[in-house]
């Protein structure tokens, strides 16, 4: 199970520079613990997975 936000929209190809997305993903067959953090040019992501959850924020500095 997968939920999506973004910054105010339900649109996925709505991702304006300077917005956050949001994304919850559930599996109960992976149990993980920790976090990252990804930089690229167009977006900075940071994630935290708490057993069968996984959160994840992306801030879009630009978009494609």
């Amino acid at each position: 199970m997968s939920w999506y936000k973004n910054g105010g929209s339900w649109d996925s190809r709505d991702q304006k520079t300077g917005s956050f997305s949001l994304f919850i993903d559930v599996d109960l067959l992976v149990w993980l613990l920790g976090f990252r953090f990804d930089i690229d040019p167009h977006w900075i992501d940071f994630g935290v997975s708490l057993g069968p959850i996984i959160l994840s924020v992306i801030y879009w500095r630009r978009y494609y």
